[in-house]
């Protein structure tokens, strides 16, 4: 369902100005596919202007506003978006690795950005500006396919000695704040950490979505105050360092130093 009312100025220079609704099952830009769509919209000059004011996108809900100037191809536009399924993006983004009788790995996305867009400048596709933030909660991050490769990584070599000790392994990681910021071509992640009920991740990193290439740097310490770990750590904690490389589908994880003890400050 589409309205639409507006003005069309003949004296002078001809000026159009348009604004409506938009009702629609669904609506995709690219590979991203919205559903039970909501939005105002206006045309006016050679700028187009819209508000989404409710959407659904992978079993989340998506607000979107924004303008993109036709003539200089040039936008901003900022996006929020709650409950996003972690299991559907990962599996969008091409990172899921699994059968199709597994089950989904839990967890909800919530993130917001502001980007600024150009649109074929110096022979570039798209070129993106801006910042945001992403927060996974709820989740199973060892369940995630880039995680349960470090993970299988980590019980082969570092932490053999702990599954012999407990039957969940490296614990649980429930949930992971990023920083983001788009530089052209790349977005990159200055800083990211999770919790975790044994071992707590953080890092940085970016990703390259003209090349298709990510690099992560990622620290993980086994947290001191986890009971069954006590009678080994006492004043120390336990800490190594990994590097992630390769593309979304092809990608591998590497231990850069061995587990070493580092001795607390409290």
């Amino acid at each position: 369902k589409v309205t639409c009312e507006g003005s069309f100025f003949l004296s002078g220079e001809p000026m159009l100005h348009l604004r409506g609704t938009i009702d629609t099952p669904q609506c995709s830009f690219r590979k991203m596919t919205a559903e039970q769509v909501s939005a105002n919209w206006a045309l006016s000059s050679n700028q187009v202007l819209w508000d989404v004011t409710q959407a659904s996108y992978l079993g989340g809900n998506l607000k979107t506003s924004g303008l993109y100037d036709l003539e200089s191809r040039a936008g901003n536009v900022l996006l929020i978006a709650d409950n996003i399924s972690l299991d559907q993006f990962s599996t969008m983004l091409g990172m899921a690795e699994k059968s199709e009788d597994a089950s989904p790995v839990p967890g909800v996305i919530h993130a917001e950005c502001r980007l600024d867009i150009l649109q074929g400048w110096a022979s570039r596709p798209f070129h993106v500006e801006g910042n945001g933030h992403l927060a996974v909660r709820n989740a199973e991050l060892w369940e995630v396919p880039l995680f349960t490769k470090l993970g299988q990584l980590l019980e082969v070599t570092t932490f053999s000695w702990l599954r012999q000790k407990q039957d969940n392994g490296l614990g649980k990681i429930t949930k992971l704040d990023a920083d983001l910021e788009f530089l052209g071509t790349r977005l990159a992640v200055p800083q990211f950490s999770t919790n975790g009920t044994i071992i707590a991740l953080s890092g940085q990193g970016e990703y390259s979505w003209e090349k298709d290439r990510l690099f992560f740097q990622v620290s993980g310490e086994a947290l001191k105050e986890v009971s069954i770990l006590s009678f080994v750590l006492k004043s120390l904690t336990w800490a190594f360092h990994a590097e992630l490389s390769g593309t979304r589908q092809k990608n591998e994880w590497k231990l850069r130093t061995a587990l070493r003890k580092i001795f607390s400050t409290d």
